[in-house]
C-alpha cells in the first residue's frame, strides 16, 4: 500500500517525538532497518498490516482513522475505552464533590462485587453514564 508523502513524513515525525530510531521500529515491525527506510522515502510500498502496526505503536490516531479497516482489534478496544474514560470524566466533572464521592464509592462496590447492579445508587450511576454519553457523544 502506497502511503501518501504526508503520511510518512508524519511517521517520521512521531518516531522523532517518541525518540524511536528507524531501527527501532524497523525492530518492532519485525523487517529490516533498510526495508523500512525504502519504506519511508516512498521506495517500497507498505503492507496493509504494517501500517496498522505503525498507527498503534506510534499511537497515530488520525493514521488509524484514515486507514481504519487496518486498524487491529486491540486499538479498537482502545478507542472504546478511551471513550468511556471521557464518557466518566465528563460525568465527574458535572459532579458537587459530595455526589462524587457516592458515585465513586458506589462504583468501587460494584466492581468489588459486593453490590448488584440494580442495587440503590445504580440508578443514579446508571442516570450518570446517560447524561455524560449524550454530552461526549455530541462532541466527539
Amino acid at each position: 500500500m502506497d502511503l501518501p508523502a504526508h503520511w510518512r513524513a508524519a511517521i517520521t515525525g512521531r518516531m522523532r517525538q517518541l525518540h524511536l530510531s528507524q531501527q527501532d521500529l524497523a525492530s518492532l515491525l519485525e523487517i529490516d532497518q533498510t526495508t523500512l527506510s525504502a519504506k519511508l522515502a516512498g521506495r517500497r510500498p507498505f503492507l496493509e498490516s504494517e501500517v496498522a502496526q505503525i498507527a498503534g505503536i506510534l499511537e497515530m490516531e488520525d493514521l488509524q482513522q484514515d486507514y481504519p479497516e487496518h486498524v487491529s482489534e486491540d486499538m479498537r478496544q482502545r478507542r472504546y475505552v478511551t471513550l468511556a474514560l471521557r464518557v466518566m470524566q465528563k460525568s465527574f466533572e458535572a459532579l458537587p464533590s459530595h455526589d462524587l464521592q457516592e458515585v465513586l464509592f458506589g462504583l468501587a462496590l460494584i466492581l468489588e462485587g459486593k453490590r448488584k447492579a440494580g442495587a440503590p445508587g445504580a440508578t443514579l450511576l446508571r442516570g450518570l453514564s446517560h447524561v455524560a454519553s449524550r454530552k461526549t457523544f455530541a462532541t466527539v
